[in-house]
């Protein structure tokens, strides 16, 4: 996996950040795990995350910051960050690290076996989620609409556990509209749309009690952003 870029969005986190980081680079030297760099992607925060993060780059191996002046949404630096990464395959996984590292192999497993995506599932039947009854209805909901609206098999659109061969997805990027939590969703369902595999694979994860995520907040703009894709792979003439 000498060839693996892993990026982590972040949006303040300057209590957190180093946390999460030290987790990682244990995780990956304990389990002899190579890779080529890791990129934290900062998204214009309104606390101290780029300095913290900077201030600590000497004391990691292989660690770059990309970071913004204001916020532009989440899917808009993970857009920027894979365009940027030097890795031939990239992994993307939410700060808070909900998903079992462990994956981090099966997920590049799917790569290198033809898949041009591969996405950990909280619902496939060997996999497991942890978290609030709240959060896994409107979950289950989300996922739900999407395959009815969208025309997909897929179990679990959102999760922050991507990974993808960067090459088959770069001339995607530009094609991507929402720039926000919605970006997962549209990017996998515009790779299943240009023929590319897209391959599901079960994961352990468990909610994290700090979250940047508001429920009714962003229900609402999931829900619209399903609308907004819809009408434009079904009336791409319409203007929106």
């Amino acid at each position: 996996m000498k060839d693996l870029t892993i990026i982590i969005p972040a949006y303040n986190e300057e209590k957190n950040i180093i946390y999460t980081i030290d987790r990682l680079y244990n995780f990956l030297e304990n389990n002899n795990i190579d890779y080529k760099e890791i990129i934290i992607t900062e998204d214009g925060s309104s606390d101290s995350t780029a300095e913290v993060i900077r201030k600590n780059i000497p004391n990691y191996k292989s660690l770059r910051l990309t970071s913004r002046d204001k916020n532009v949404g989440r899917g808009f630096a993970l857009t920027n960050a894979i365009k940027d990464a030097k890795g031939k395959y990239v992994l993307y996984m939410d700060v808070d690290l909900a998903t079992d590292l462990h994956h981090i192999k099966d997920a590049v497993a799917h790569l290198e076996t033809g898949s041009s995506v591969a996405i950990g599932s909280r619902y496939l039947a060997v996999g497991t989620a942890k978290r609030t009854l709240k959060r896994a209805f409107f979950s289950k909901a989300f996922n739900l609409a999407t395959r009815l609206m969208l025309n997909t098999s897929l179990t679990d659109h959102q999760c922050g556990f991507k990974a993808f061969n960067r090459a088959d997805i770069l001339p995607l990027l530009d094609k991507l509209r929402d720039m926000r939590w919605f970006w997962d969703t549209e990017i996998i369902v515009k790779a299943q749309r240009a023929g590319l595999k897209v391959t599901e694979f079960p994961v352990v994860w468990e909610e994290q009690q700090a979250t940047n995520v508001r429920i009714s907040r962003d229900s609402q703009r999931m829900l619209s952003g399903i609308l907004r894709l819809w009408l434009e792979l079904n009336w791409p003439g319409l203007k929106r």
